[in-house]
């Protein structure tokens, strides 16, 4: 196999860490999360912070083995990020700032109003996604995009094929 970039080995130190991650009291988790991002951590899912956490290990690791690799990558992604925008942007679809959605539910009418930084003005308050404005009005957990209308409840069914075969 032909390869540009020569393979380098994590040390077994690096590796030690990243398995003792799951040994880890979760207090201690959410510690070394602080220690390493100088942030309150994002959630309280267990998992979710034994990859990042992972994760950060293992490019620290690369950093101090092959720096050039990590900011040839770097470039890559900002190049992507700006030829497609943000992430944001290229997996919802919000609609354009200014954008006033309206719902009727259980006999009130319910407005919000899309705000400049693509986040929902609800009553006076400002909130980062319509599910939790449809969670307000509702009661129970929806789906923002479907409760407002932007989107089907229903996924399209995949075609079958005659005779059942696949």
């Amino acid at each position: 196999m032909n390869r540009k970039h020569k393979l380098v080995e994590i040390p077994d130190s690096v590796i030690a860490q990243i398995a003792d991650l799951i040994q880890l009291p979760f207090e201690d988790l959410k510690l070394l999360w602080w220690e390493t991002y100088q942030t309150k951590p994002p959630t309280n899912r267990r998992p979710y912070l034994e990859r990042r956490l992972a994760f950060k290990l293992q490019e620290d690791a690369y950093r101090k083995h092959n720096p050039e690799l990590l900011e040839k990558n770097k470039k890559r992604v900002d190049q992507l990020l700006k030829d497609t925008g943000s992430p944001r942007k290229a997996g919802k679809q919000i609609p354009e700032p200014g954008t006033v959605l309206i719902r009727e539910y259980q006999g009130v009418q319910h407005q919000v109003i899309v705000t400049l930084d693509e986040e929902f003005e609800y009553r006076g308050m400002i909130y980062s996604s319509l599910s939790e404005i449809a969670r307000i009005i509702t009661g129970t957990r929806w789906s923002g995009p479907v409760f407002f209308g932007l989107r089907s409840a229903t996924r399209p069914k995949k075609n079958k094929v005659a005779g059942g075969a696949k």
